[in-house]
């Protein structure tokens, strides 16, 4: 590979993707679970075998790793949009502090909805590793504790893959947006059913009454005129 494929590669391994990909409380619950799980003890909660957990994760993290792509196709449109939309509230005439504000809120809030579907699939990945360790007996092929352990936090970053990938996905399905048109098709409706009711204004003129007042005034009689 070239210079620019390995810097590719660390780039998409780097601080800033570690950063973003790490989670504290999701590592401590896989962690725990793991443990808790793997033991032979009364803490002990499922009954298996770690050769049959692995050939149940294998594959699924697998297609959760095909996801990726799609994921990534959505997080691109996704960032075009907000930048389109910042570039043409920052180049409009009379740029505010509070419109500035706008930009910053959407930006903020499109980071905060794309980065679990990054966590998801780096977790995936883990799982998807973990998998293959166990499948291969590596560090766990005279350890049946190991494998077990191995094969629990597999299946434990696969669960937790699943469980980031839907903060983006329902960031898809933002059904309040077709909320506020309705409410405002409502509002519309209901300010052009009222316009119609009060009827047209009536017309007024300005110099009507300054015209009347000039012209001279008008006798008429009722009595026929005398003659002698």
């Amino acid at each position: 590979m070239g210079d620019s494929e390995w810097d590719a590669l660390r780039y998409a391994f780097g601080q800033e993707a570690r950063k973003d990909a790490l989670d504290w409380p999701t590592l401590v619950v896989v962690g725990v679970a793991a443990v808790c799980a793997s033991v032979e003890s009364p803490l002990g909660i499922l009954d298996f075998t770690a050769k049959k957990l692995i050939e149940l994760v294998f594959p699924l993290a697998g297609v959760i790793i095909a996801l990726a792509l799609p994921a990534a196709q959505l997080s691109l449109e996704m960032i075009k949009q907000a930048q389109q939309l910042s570039a043409r509230i920052l180049s409009g005439p009379g740029l505010s502090e509070k419109r500035a504000q706008l930009v910053e809120s959407m930006a903020e809030t499109a980071r905060a909805r794309l980065r679990p579907a990054w966590r998801a699939v780096v977790y995936a990945l883990v799982s998807f590793l973990l998998a293959v360790m166990g499948a291969l007996g590596l560090f766990s092929k005279n350890c049946p504790l190991m494998a077990n352990f191995i094969a629990t936090t597999s299946l434990g970053f696969l669960v937790a893959s699943a469980i980031w990938f839907f903060p983006t996905v329902r960031y898809g399905f933002r059904l309040h947006v077709f909320d506020d048109t309705i409410i405002a098709a409502r509002m519309l409706a209901t300010t052009t059913q009222q316009g119609a009711a009060a009827g047209p204004p009536a017309p007024t003129s300005q110099g009507g009454g300054q015209q009347a007042g000039n012209n001279p005034p008008t006798t008429s009689s009722s009595s026929p005129p005398s003659t002698s």
